[in-house]
């Protein structure tokens, strides 16, 4: 499988009229590697500080903030964007659970 390694990248937390968050969002447009498959995502998993997107790749965006990192452990979905087309994508992050 194809691996691209992301550590600049823009993940936006949309937000509801009482400010809670109700999706993170991710576009094609604000990664700078495996761009063309980011559509391709079929599930998410956070490792560490690392989120892992994989579909007919994996894309890994590392060095999540905090508060992404809050909003996954809340179970928020993250929604891809294809910039060109506008189609979205809604997936489901995991935890990675953490090696003993």
């Amino acid at each position: 499988m194809i691996r691209f390694e992301n550590s600049d990248f823009a993940i936006a937390i949309a937000c509801n009229a009482d400010n809670a968050p109700v999706c993170m969002v991710l576009s094609t447009d604000s990664i700078g590697h495996g761009t063309g498959h980011l559509m391709a995502t079929k599930k998410g998993e956070l490792a560490g500080t690392d989120l892992c997107l994989t579909g007919d790749a994996e894309i890994v965006l590392k060095g999540m903030q905090q508060n992404i990192r809050e909003c996954i452990s809340a179970n928020i979905p993250l929604v891809l964007i294809d910039s060109a087309t506008n189609r979205e994508v809604a997936i489901s992050v995991t935890i990675k659970p953490s090696e003993a």
